[in-house]
């Protein structure tokens, strides 16, 4: 396993879906989608947005500079780090074949 630490991208948009305080009837959705990945990644900024369970994968949504969001099923890493007593190995909790940085190897913490 690697011994790098990240820190998260953390770059944010106001979701799509989040329309104004006027319009919007639901209370408990995200109203914008902040990255998850470490900083400096390639590609699409990717979010979190619901379990869907295992066997389907989970709900994500991704965005680039130019603020085009998509939404995708997609399955957990699951890669756990083998350096951990088998106790303390919890899954990685990003999509399968995320950029480098699993879930455990993050300093900052996105999610109190």
């Amino acid at each position: 396993m690697t011994d790098a630490l990240y820190f998260h991208c953390n770059d944010s948009r106001r979701a799509p879906w989040a329309g104004t305080a006027e319009h919007h009837m639901l209370t408990d959705v995200p109203r914008s989608v902040t990255c998850e990945l470490a900083q400096n990644h390639d590609g699409d900024h990717a979010d979190h947005l619901d379990y869907l369970g295992l066997e389907h994968g989970d709900l994500w949504a991704y965005w680039n500079d130019a603020d085009h969001v998509t939404y995708a099923v997609a399955l957990p890493c699951g890669v756990v780090d083998r350096t951990l007593p088998a106790i303390h190995q919890d899954p990685c909790h990003l999509y399968a074949g995320h950029p480098p940085g699993h879930s455990w190897d993050f300093v900052d913490m996105l999610h109190d």
